[in-house]
């Protein structure tokens, strides 16, 4: 399984290599509220390696910032929902 995840093999395993990138980002977006500004660096190689559609606007929106106030992995989780 790790093999056809490494290859990217499947349309699952490529998906879930994405949704790893993807939670790797919304992490260090938590980070970045916590005051780690090393982490912006880390967005546009995520940005690069999403795409699914659905995946990389819901990274986009997340990018935004818009809700600060609301925690990055519950908007993640709202949004994955809507889609």
């Amino acid at each position: 399984m790790w093999i056809e995840f490494e290859a990217r093999e499947t349309e699952e395993s490529t998906l879930l290599f994405q949704l790893d990138k993807l939670d790797a980002a919304i992490q260090a977006l938590e980070y970045e509220k916590l005051g780690h500004t090393s982490v912006v660096d880390f967005y546009p190689d995520t940005l690069q390696k999403l795409s699914d559609p659905i995946l990389k606007q819901i990274f986009e929106i997340l990018l935004r910032r818009e809700f600060s106030h609301v925690s990055i992995y519950d908007q993640y989780f709202l949004l994955l929902e809507l889609n």
